[in-house]
């Protein structure tokens, strides 16, 4: 028997102190009642976890268990393949090296479940075990394995079954590293809520006796979840992962085909994120979408039966769509198809490939892919260089400012990132809508490609007392091309502000960039940040010491990542010195 002892002491004011303690066990299941010598030894699975304490470690030999499981307290069941992955070709493979718990022969019960993890039971950890159960269904939730309740990990197992996972809601469930097959879905979160969920690195595949409308992964009420590294196929009268309700979901780097429909998501969904997946071969839609928010960046959406990407309208008004820098070819009917019937919007459809150097058919004017109308795909790729493209600007301009001191302006700006930048020139008018012309004399170098930050400045000498001026900056890449930033604006001999404040920005709403003042009566820690709706962290503007004075910063529609957002409302917040202020602002692409 292995102990290990935890040790939890209290500490009081009189100065004792008293300790409670209690041993973690290690307990061993043989079929044949040896475990090596290793006590205590159980014959059957259910019988350890009866035994067992809250924090125990049951350890299952290979052999065959016909026994249904009902796991009522924290544990962790090792497998003989504990920590092996099955998803490799040619690994796990031999039955007898296994340690099998299987439903076959034992009396149909309600619920027809071959691993219960019930409802106040967390912290359950599943790893290293063949599940075989029911493959038909008798009652609702036929399922492999259920859970219920949070901090549920299944990960090295083979499972097989009608619902091979189904988690009922809650939070933190991580499935990870499985082989699975399944005849209705291989795993399902619904109908509860539920959040954090990690599904990565399964192999998902059809069973052979598929029920109608089936899914290689299900979701609903789900957020903040992350889905990555799956492969999904054979599901051919349903999705291979779909879902409705669902908020704040990334999926990336899956491979799904052979589906009806590779991704499938509707009712009312919001902040979907399709990223570096390959979704082909599906017998209709390589992507169904139906939400606000949605995000699809450097796929491969090629060869399904009907239509690339199809998007529509469900419970909520299809908004915010963008779909950048894609493989869409070789789709039978269309490549990216809008129902303009539902949907009114126009979805942000650039610098993809459309299978042509000479664009996408239909309304557009080439001969790749077709696309509908209220599809903006100009421009578009020239070829399917799509790893290369993405949508960072040459320039992420992070701050641009301007202060007044010892009769000069001196103007200040610092790039998060640059893509070919040869260098910068500055424009000065006195108004903001009129002839900006430009101060420098020399350009001022820029610092290539970088993805490190760096900061620049330059020195207005050549201003008057009282007169209000209005600059911007211009950088221009190594091909001549050049983007403005701007404008900001700074009255020359102004006081120190007597409060703080935040204007709102300008232009808005926006495209492509717009700035934001604020003023600071006193020196302080400053930051400003752009939140979307639910308060999510967009981007970080300033985060850093500035002196009592008027300042402006420009943000150019990206998050932390340099990635452009979708259209919509965000949040900008000022913080400094206890003082805070929120104001909105709108993106329009």
């Amino acid at each position: 028997m292995k102990h290990k002892n935890l040790v939890i002491s209290f500490v009081f004011a009189l100065g004792l102190t008293f300790s409670l303690s209690w041993a973690q066990t290690t307990r061993y299941v043989n079929p044949d009642g040896t475990c090596g010598g290793n006590t205590p030894c159980y014959t059957t699975i259910q019988a350890a976890i009866n035994a067992a304490s809250s924090g125990d470690i049951i350890e299952v030999a290979a052999g065959n268990y016909n026994e249904r499981l009902n796991i009522s307290k924290s544990l962790t069941l090792k497998g003989a393949q504990y920590g092996v992955d099955p998803t490799p070709a040619g690994v796990r493979t031999n039955p007898s090296a296994e340690s099998v718990v299987d439903l076959t022969g034992l009396p149909v019960a309600n619920p027809n479940v071959l691993v219960e993890i019930p409802s106040g039971v967390t912290n359950v950890i599943l790893d290293g075990f063949t599940l075989i159960g029911s493959p038909t269904i008798y009652y609702a939730d036929e399922s492999v394995i259920r859970c219920w309740d949070d901090n549920i990990t299944i990960s090295n197992n083979i499972v097989n079954g009608y619902y091979s996972i189904l988690l009922k809601g809650s939070d933190n469930l991580t499935v990870d590293q499985n082989r699975i097959v399944a005849n209705k879905a291989g795993i399902t979160i619904q109908p509860n809520t539920a959040t954090n969920a990690a599904l990565t690195n399964n192999i998902i595949a059809i069973g052979t006796s598929p029920a109608s409308d089936n899914s290689g992964i299900y979701l609903t009420a789900t957020s903040n979840t992350t889905i990555s590294g799956n492969t999904v196929n054979g599901f051919a009268t349903g999705r291979g992962i779909g879902g409705s309700n669902l908020t704040n979901i990334t999926l990336s780097s899956n491979k799904l085909s052979g589906n009806r429909d590779g991704i499938s998501f509707f009712g009312n969904t919001t902040f979907i994120t399709i990223q570096d997946n390959d979704l082909s071969n599906s017998t209709r839609y390589g992507i169904n979408i139906k939400g606000q928010d949605i995000d699809i960046t450097k796929n491969q959406i090629t060869n399904n039966g009907d239509v690339g990407i199809y998007i529509d309208k469900h419970t909520l008004t299809t908004e915010r769509v963008t779909v950048n820098c894609n493989n869409i070819s070789n789709n039978t009917n269309y490549g990216l198809y809008v129902n303009t019937a539902n949907v009114t919007i126009t979805v942000d459809a650039e610098k993809n490939w459309w299978g042509h150097a000479s664009g996408p058919a239909g309304v557009g004017p080439g001969t790749g892919d077709k696309v509908t109308a209220n599809v903006d795909y100009d421009p578009w790729l020239a070829d399917n260089d799509i790893a290369n493209c993405d949508n960072l600007i040459p320039v992420e301009l992070k701050s641009f400012g301007a202060q007044f001191n010892n009769n000069v302006v001196t103007l200040a700006w610092s790039t998060a990132t640059e893509t070919e930048n040869l260098g910068f020139h500055v424009y000065r008018s006195s108004v903001a809508d009129g002839e900006f012309v430009q101060i420098n004399k020399e350009m001022i170098l820029g610092a290539g490609s970088s993805a490190e930050a760096h900061t620049y400045s330059y020195i207005d000498r050549e201003v008057e007392s009282g007169n209000a001026y209005y600059y911007k900056l211009a950088d221009v890449d190594f091909n001549g091309n050049i983007a403005y930033h701007g404008p900001i604006s700074i009255t020359v001999g102004a006081t120190t502000p007597t409060k703080y404040e935040l204007a709102q920005s300008y232009p808005n709403p926006f495209n492509p960039e717009t700035a934001i003042n604020f003023s600071l009566k006193e020196a302080g820690k400053v930051s400003l940040n752009i939140y979307n709706l639910q308060g999510q962290l967009i981007r970080s503007l300033v985060d850093e010491d500035k002196l009592a004075g008027s300042y402006s910063v420009i943000w150019n529609g990206t998050n932390d990542q340099g990635i452009r957002v979708s259209n919509g409302t965000y949040l900008y917040t000022l913080k400094v010195n206890g003082f805070e202020e929120t104001k909105k602002l709108v993106f329009m692409k």
